[in-house]
């Protein structure tokens, strides 16, 4: 799934955040939808959720592999790899298992 960032990004009247390091006009990968946000991988190279209202959907295909999930009434959509609960939790805390599964998950589903 790709995205493009419309012109309203940086307006922190969406979720109470300036969601910044996205770019106006940038295409973006998705690698993971998260009930109203996209997990993308944004413009310093982080995996970030930003709210689907930032973004036009350019290209709405989703690999065939990835699960759908529900969590307390959200609906979750991601790859295998990262689809375990907490998972960006790990990540960011610098757990090197987790950093190797997103290096990898990011080659197999061709984001750059």
């Amino acid at each position: 799934m790709k995205v493009k960032a419309k012109s309203n990004i940086h307006t922190n009247d969406i979720d109470g955040l300036e969601n910044e390091d996205i770019t106006i006009g940038e295409i973006y990968s998705v690698i993971g939808i998260e009930g109203d946000y996209f997990r993308i991988v944004n413009d310093v190279k982080e995996p970030i959720l930003y709210p689907k209202i930032l973004f036009d959907i350019i290209d709405p295909n989703i690999p065939a592999d990835w699960l759908k999930t529900e969590y307390d009434g959200e609906i979750f959509v991601e790859p295998p790899e990262t689809s375990k609960p907490g998972f960006y939790e790990t990540y960011f805390d610098g757990d090197q298992d987790s950093i190797k599964i997103y290096k990898k998950m990011l080659i197999k589903n061709k984001v750059k």
